[in-house]
């Protein structure tokens, strides 16, 4: 039997925080794939989330504290970005362009979703009525 091909999806800080509270929003990710799927993120995005637990505002600090947990107990890889990274949609970029099987990434950052896009890089969005759709990489200049 053939080992149905792999991909990893990146989760951005951003797709974080707007479905910490979402129950089973993990799962759904994983499930919604026909491939073999592999959840991961930077250790930037991990730093931003553990920044935020600490020190941001109400909302964000209890999203941020249930978003590290899920990466914790979902098995959510974490991937290591190079220490002179600028930011980290630029840590995400570098994983993305880095890895040798597919990887498309989870934002809800339009200037993210662009700017992958024309680099080649498929995205990840949520759906308005529920769910995630997998929005392709632009094709050509």
């Amino acid at each position: 039997m053939k080992t149905p091909p792999s991909q990893t999806i990146l989760l951005d800080t951003n797709f974080i925080l707007a479905h910490a509270e979402m129950e089973g929003f993990i799962r759904e990710l994983r499930n919604s794939r026909t491939e073999q799927v592999t959840l991961a993120t930077t250790d930037g995005v991990a730093l931003e989330l553990e920044r935020l637990a600490r020190s941001g505002k109400p909302p964000a600090k209890v999203q941020a504290r249930i978003g590290l947990s899920l990466l914790e107990n979902q098995d959510v890889e974490v991937r290591e970005t190079n220490p002179a990274t600028p930011n980290v949609d630029m840590g995400l970029l570098l994983a993305a362009l880095g890895s040798k099987e597919t990887v498309k990434i989870a934002t809800i950052d339009r200037v993210l979703r662009e700017s992958l896009s024309r680099l080649g890089i498929s995205v990840i969005i949520p759906r308005n009525k529920g769910g995630f759709v997998a929005r392709p990489a632009a094709s050509g200049p």
